[in-house]
């Protein structure tokens, strides 16, 4: 995923490293660089952009992975609560 200059993929554990160095730098809380992983793929779904790109963009093997791994937001989850609440009381988008 990340390669150096003249195309060598960085070692894991450099990467991990230069991050976390990087983040404490700008006094960021505690997050992990997979956690950004996460929050992109979340993000992504969130904004409606299809979750056969997003499973192609990061590697995995199909958009049901690309769901499990998605975090639900809570904005997500209100957007979702107040769809209920419109369906339950006719209200509905249709």
């Amino acid at each position: 995923m990340f390669t150096q200059e003249h195309g060598v993929a960085w070692h894991p554990d450099s990467v991990t490293d230069t991050f976390e160095r990087q983040a404490f730098a700008a006094h960021l809380p505690p997050v992990r660089l997979h956690d950004i992983r996460h929050a992109h793929i979340s993000h992504l779904l969130a904004n409606g952009v299809d979750a056969r790109i997003i499973s192609d963009r990061v590697g995995h093997s199909g958009t049901q992975m690309t769901w499990d791994y998605a975090a639900v937001t809570a904005e997500v989850s209100q957007e979702a609560a107040e769809r209920a609440v419109a369906i339950i009381s006719g209200r509905a988008r249709r």
